[in-house]
C-alpha cells in the first residue's frame, strides 16, 4: 500500500503491507509535492505527480528504484492522479491543458508523445480502473461516470454513461474489484448555527417542571 505524506514539509512517498504487518518504508525523499502515489497491480510501477519542482508532471518510478523518476506526461496541466490498467500496458491520467480537466489514456512505457487518447470530452477527472480492466471510471461534479473499453490495441471506448451520482470529494471514492459499484465517502453539509430567541423561556418550556 503506497501514500504519501507531509510529515517532513513535503509530500514524501511511504509504502507498508496493507496488512499492517512490517515496518513502513520511505520510497522518495526528493523533496516536496510528491503526491497521489498510485501503484500498478503487480506493485512494481508507481506513478506519482506533480513533480519535485511543483510542476504539473506525472513521474514514474520502479519500487525497487524509487529515487529514479521518469517523466511519462510533461505538457502543462497534467494532473497528479496517474493510474495503471490493470495489465501495466496503459496509463490514465487528467489533463487540463484545454482549460477544461480532461481524462487521457496514453501507453505506457511509451507515454503520449507516441500515442495518446482522449477519453472524456465534457469534462473528468480521478480516472480509475476495474479490475479486468474492461471499464474506465471518473469523477465529475455530477458523479462517477463509466466507459466501457472496447479495445486496447488500438485503444477505443464507448460513449460515458452516468454510473452513480456521488457528492463526495474528488478522491475520496473508489471502485469495487467487479466493477459492480463505487465505496465513497459522503459528503455531509457543515454544522450551522442556530438563533433561538428568548432561549431561556425555549429552555423552561422543555425541561420538566419540579
Amino acid at each position: 500500500m503506497g501514500y504519501s505524506s507531509e510529515r517532513n514539509g513535503g509530500g514524501d512517498v511511504y509504502a507498508r503491507s496493507a496488512d499492517g504487518v512490517g515496518a513502513e518504508r520511505q520510497l522518495t525523499a526528493a523533496g516536496p509535492y510528491r503526491n497521489s502515489p498510485h501503484a500498478n497491480l503487480a506493485g512494481d510501477l508507481v506513478a506519482i505527480g506533480p513533480g519535485p519542482d511543483g510542476s504539473a508532471d506525472l513521474l514514474v518510478f520502479r519500487a525497487a528504484e524509487p529515487d529514479v523518476t521518469i517523466p511519462f506526461a510533461a505538457s502543462p496541466g497534467v494532473g497528479d492522479d496517474g493510474e495503471f490498467s490493470p495489465d501495466s500496458r496503459l496509463l490514465a491520467y487528467m489533463s487540463a491543458r484545454t482549460g477544461n480537466a480532461e481524462v487521457y489514456v496514453a501507453p505506457y512505457p511509451e507515454g503520449p508523445t507516441t500515442h495518446e487518447w482522449k477519453v472524456t470530452t465534457t469534462g473528468g477527472a480521478v480516472p480509475q480502473w476495474s479490475l479486468d480492466g474492461r471499464s474506465l471510471f471518473y469523477w465529475t461534479r455530477s458523479g462517477i461516470w463509466r466507459v466501457q473499453v472496447t479495445s486496447t490495441e488500438p485503444f477505443e471506448t464507448g460513449s460515458s454513461q452516468l454510473f452513480v451520482e456521488y457528492e463526495g470529494p474528488e478522491n475520496g471514492w473508489d471502485v469495487a474489484p467487479d466493477g459492480s459499484h463505487i465505496i465513497g465517502i459522503e459528503a455531509l453539509p457543515p454544522p450551522r448555527p442556530r438563533l433561538i430567541p428568548n432561549w431561556f423561556a425555549e429552555l423552561k418550556r422543555r425541561l420538566p417542571t419540579r
